[in-house]
C-alpha cells in the first residue's frame, strides 16, 4: 500500500503534532496533511494496528479518541475519521488481524471481558469493528494473554487441549477437553 502506520506513545511524529498514530506516506516519506489522513487523538498507548482499503484498527491502553469514549479498541475510516461504535475491552489490545475475505478482525490482548461479557484474549470482531461474532472459550488460559497474531500463507497456533489452567504432562491434576471439544476448537 501506500500508506504506512505507526503507533505508540508519542505527540509528534516526523515534527508533526500527532497523537499515538501517525500515518506515514510511502512515497514522500512524509505524514499526509490532516486533510488526507486526520490526526486522531489517541489519550493512551497504541499497541496494534491493522489496515484495509476501507478501515484502520487500532488497538492498546487508551480510553478515548476523539473525545469519544473508546476503552482500547477503535475504528478510523480510511480517511482517519472517527466511526460507528467499537466493543468495550477491560484491558489492553496487544494484536489485530484484518481478515476482509472472511468478514472479520481477530483481536488479541490481556483482557478478559469485552462489552462485559467474559471473553479472555481472543475474539473475532464483524469486519467493521462494531460486534463480536465468534468468541473462543476456553482457549486462552487463566493468566494467559495473546500479545501478537501473524497472517501469513502458512502459519500456526496452538489450540490448548486441558480443560483449565495449563499444566505440564508429568503433573498430576490435569484433565483433556472431549474430542468434540477440540474438534470445535478447531474447526473455529
Amino acid at each position: 500500500g501506500s500508506r504506512l502506520y505507526v503507533g505508540g506513545t508519542f505527540n509528534r511524529f516526523a515534527g508533526v503534532q500527532v497523537s499515538g498514530l501517525a500515518a506515514l506516506d510511502t512515497s514522500t516519506c512524509s505524514v499526509p496533511t490532516s486533510s488526507a489522513f486526520a490526526r486522531p487523538g489517541i489519550t493512551s498507548t497504541v499497541r496494534s494496528i491493522a489496515a484495509t482499503a476501507e478501515y484502520v484498527y487500532v488497538g492498546g491502553d487508551f480510553s478515548y479518541v476523539n473525545g469519544e469514549e473508546r476503552s482500547r479498541f477503535a475504528v478510523l475510516d480510511a480517511q482517519g475519521q472517527l466511526i460507528g461504535s467499537a466493543p468495550s475491552f477491560n484491558n489492553s489490545v496487544r494484536a489485530i488481524i484484518a481478515a476482509p475475505d472472511f468478514g472479520k478482525l481477530i483481536v488479541g490482548g490481556y483482557f478478559t471481558t469485552v462489552d462485559g461479557q467474559t471473553n479472555r484474549g481472543l475474539v473475532a470482531l464483524s469486519s467493521d469493528g462494531s460486534a463480536v461474532i465468534q468468541s473462543f472459550p476456553g482457549w486462552i488460559p487463566t493468566n494467559s494473554s495473546v500479545r501478537a497474531l501473524v497472517r501469513a500463507g502458512a502459519a500456526g497456533m496452538h489450540i490448548e487441549d486441558q480443560v483449565a489452567t495449563k499444566r505440564c504432562g508429568h503433573r498430576p491434576g490435569k484433565a483433556i477437553v472431549s474430542q468434540g471439544e477440540m474438534v470445535d476448537r478447531i474447526k473455529a
